[in-house]
Parts: C-alpha cells; sequence; structure tokens
C-alpha cells in the first residue's frame, strides 16, 4: 500500500513472522544461451499502470538499433517492431526458455514486473521504469538495478484509480532512458 516503505519480501516476511536476509530471488536456469551483447527488453506489463507506451519504446529500440551492436532481446508478448536479426523475440517461449536468453544478456531495460525479478534473480544490470511505486519498494535488494523514477507530480501513488491515465509512466521520456543508458549500460 502507499505510504508504507517496504518490498513485498518484507511485507510476506511480517506476516509469516520470518526474518528476510537478502531480498534477491534466486534462480538459476538449468542452461543459458550464449548470445553476445545482448540487451533485454521488456516495456509492457500485465496491467496499463506498470507499461510505457509503444512509441516511447520503439525510440529506445531505434536508438539502440542505431548506435550499437548490441542484440535485442524481447520479452514482451506482442508484436510492435518489425524483426530483425539483431532481434531475439521470446514471444512463443515458456518463461524458462525466455530465462535461458535473459541470463546472457548484458543489461536489461524494463518496467516493474517479473522479468525485472528475474533479472535480478540472474545478476542481470539493469535499469527499470516506476511510475506509481517507489523503487525503493521494488529494488532496493537488487545490487545490480538502478531506476527511473517518473517525474509526475502523481507519482507513488501505488496503482491508486488514475484519473490522468497513467501519466507518470507517460512522463518517463524516452530521452531519460538513453542519457541513462549512455551512461550505465556500457554498450558504446
Amino acid at each position: 500500500q502507499a505510504g508504507f516503505n517496504l518490498s513485498r519480501q518484507q511485507i510476506f516476511a511480517n506476516e509469516m513472522g520470518v526474518t528476510v536476509f537478502e531480498e534477491k530471488p534466486i534462480y538459476t536456469p538449468v542452461a543459458g544461451y550464449p548470445v553476445d551483447n545482448l540487451v533485454a527488453l521488456h516495456f509492457f506489463a500485465d496491467e496499463e499502470k506498470r507499461s510505457w507506451p509503444k512509441s516511447h519504446a520503439v525510440e529506445v529500440i531505434e536508438f539502440l538499433l542505431a548506435t550499437t551492436k548490441a542484440k535485442l532481446l524481447f520479452l514482451d508478448t506482442e508484436d510492435y517492431f518489425p524483426l530483425t536479426d539483431r532481434i531475439i523475440s521470446c514471444k512463443d517461449l515458456s518463461v524458462e526458455e525466455s530465462s535461458k536468453y535473459l541470463w546472457a544478456a548484458k543489461f536489461f531495460i524494463g518496467v516493474d514486473s517479473g522479468w525485472m525479478h528475474l533479472a535480478a534473480a540472474l545478476d542481470v544490470s539493469g535499469l527499470v521504469l516506476f511510475g506509481s511505486t517507489s523503487p525503493e519498494m521494488r529494488i532496493k535488494g537488487y545490487r545490480y538495478l538502478d531506476a527511473v523514477f517518473t517525474p509526475s507530480e502523481c507519482n507513488n501513488c501505488f496503482y491508486r484509480s488514475c484519473e490522468l491515465d497513467y501519466d507518470c509512466m507517460r512522463s518517463i521520456s524516452p530521452g531519460m532512458v538513453i542519457e541513462k543508458i549512455k551512461t550505465e549500460a556500457l554498450l558504446f
């Protein structure tokens, strides 16, 4: 709930009466797929309130394709960008199969989602986009993940009903994300 600066791990642990010493999830795929210079992307969560606009996502993808030699791993479940020989789509793969690719990723860029938690479990460095939830609540135990938090004044509402059509996520501009990529992703 809004106003509580606790991660989900802490909330569940408190309810169960146990202490959490490590908040990072643990997951190890049976084997990974070796793909060099791979950047994993996940821009659309199951809920619109945690998803980034497609036009913003396309702008970041075009930037990565134009300015790097990286291969891109699409973890989203829909087609929204033409596939090329530099794009691996996980649309029709299971979570386990997709995780084998994610394990090889050099960097993750995405929204607050299960893929963010899997990237943390696999120690993949990355950048997570946050609108209505505080990054500290979601990634404070994830040492390799950084955040871009919305500049919207209505931030940190924790998914309350939104009269602004989730301006918090729209307010995270592609330029903000690209600047963070340039300084953190080590792709250049």
